[in-house]
């Protein structure tokens, strides 16, 4: 059984190839820092959580805000497809992005992301692959890019804006994937996860720079979330987009998703919300927003009859619940205008203040449905 939420009464980088094989080894969470950090105090006296091991993927903001990307899917809607828009600020410039896929992305291909953002992250593990020009030719219009550049550049689909941004690779097992987002390494897991890989690696992704202060940096670009080749002995070589390949190398403005509370919930609605609300709450800071707007924050724009949204609602609430039952969430109700308050555990991560990009308001107005 979930807990019951609090309510309120008042209305208140070495380049190397990319086929260059790493043996690989399993994930052990390690301590965030050695900085301590005081436990809160909640309203009932008691000492709340604090999250201290560092077992988080590093997670560009417009992977986690974009609503509609990542949802939950029903049999039969996958074959919908994904088209969705997001944007995200890099410096003065605004990128928009569009994602298309033929096949619906699911809350288990945002696991498996989050998972290679988590790898990618890793020193020991990350490849980092220099694009810069990569599609140049000499007199004789023979490539002069390294062979491995240009199939990295091949798999990810390059072209236009942000083709020579650099990209980091990881080598993985499907079972090792598995083990990551919480299934067993067994053999019916290990090909959801490569079903998984295959969605991504043929969700194309549209960027458009838009810098009204330097237009010479405007432009359209395409590349892939992440390119694939399988090699031998069960090995999977992968190469993240730039934008995800970014912030597992620099984690400013990066979201940090907790891979540990991830695992640890078990609806699929409660993991996207999770992911959301880990990229909007504040670890300090309680925040408001009205509950009639998360259903679009696990569905994606909410489209159909007033039952349908009304059910969607529902779901959110109980996805509410789940998360309250991790140990650090805050969660509190006012019952009158059904605003809820959120506050995040404590993280004592090197990085941890780095993690809160401001792309939505700490107060959400309240819209009736």
């Amino acid at each position: 059984m979930h807990p019951k939420i609090n309510s309120e009464n008042t209305s208140t980088p070495t380049v190397t190839p990319i086929t260059q094989r790493k043996k690989s080894k399993p994930l052990k969470p390690k301590p965030a820092c050695k900085r301590k950090v005081k436990p809160r105090v909640d309203e009932h006296g008691k000492l709340e959580a604090v999250t201290a091991v560092m077992d988080h993927a590093p997670v560009h903001g417009v992977y986690v805000f974009t609503n509609g990307l990542f949802r939950p899917i029903q049999n039969g809607s996958r074959q919908s497809g994904s088209h969705v828009d997001g944007k995200y600020t890099s410096g003065t410039s605004t990128v928009h992005c569009h994602w298309d896929s033929a096949e619906a992305l699911d809350i288990t291909d945002q696991s498996v992301l989050f998972y290679l953002c988590q790898l990618g992250a890793i020193k020991k593990r990350q490849t980092v692959v220099d694009m810069k020009d990569w599609d140049a030719v000499n007199a004789e219009n023979k490539p002069t890019a390294p062979k491995d550049n240009r199939r990295v550049a091949k798999l990810l689909q390059l072209a236009g804006a942000g083709r020579y941004l650099p990209l980091v690779a990881i080598t993985a097992t499907a079972a090792e994937i598995a083990k990551g987002i919480g299934l067993s390494s067994t053999g019916s897991n290990s090909k959801t996860v490569l079903n998984s890989l295959e969605r991504l690696s043929k969700t194309k992704m549209t960027r458009t720079v838009c810098n009204p202060t330097d237009p010479s940096t405007n432009g359209i670009g395409m590349t892939t979330v992440i390119g694939m080749v399988v090699q031998a002995k069960r090995k999977i070589a992968i190469a993240l987009n730039a934008e995800l390949s970014n912030r597992c190398t620099n984690h400013e403005g990066v979201v940090w998703i907790n891979m540990q509370e991830q695992r640890a919930l078990e609806s699929k609605p409660a993991k996207r919300l999770h992911a959301w609300l880990s990229a909007w709450a504040c670890q300090y800071d309680k925040k408001t927003i009205g509950m009639e707007l998360l259903p679009a924050h696990i569905y994606g724009p909410l489209e159909g009859t007033a039952s349908a949204i009304h059910s969607r609602l529902d779901t959110a609430r109980t996805a509410v619940r789940e998360i309250a039952a991790l140990p650090g969430w805050h969660f509190s109700v006012n019952i009158k205008s059904d605003q809820l308050k959120v506050r995040k555990p404590l993280f004592v991560g090197t990085d941890a203040e780095a993690a809160f990009t401001a792309l939505a308001s700490a107060t959400t107005e309240n819209k009736s449905l």
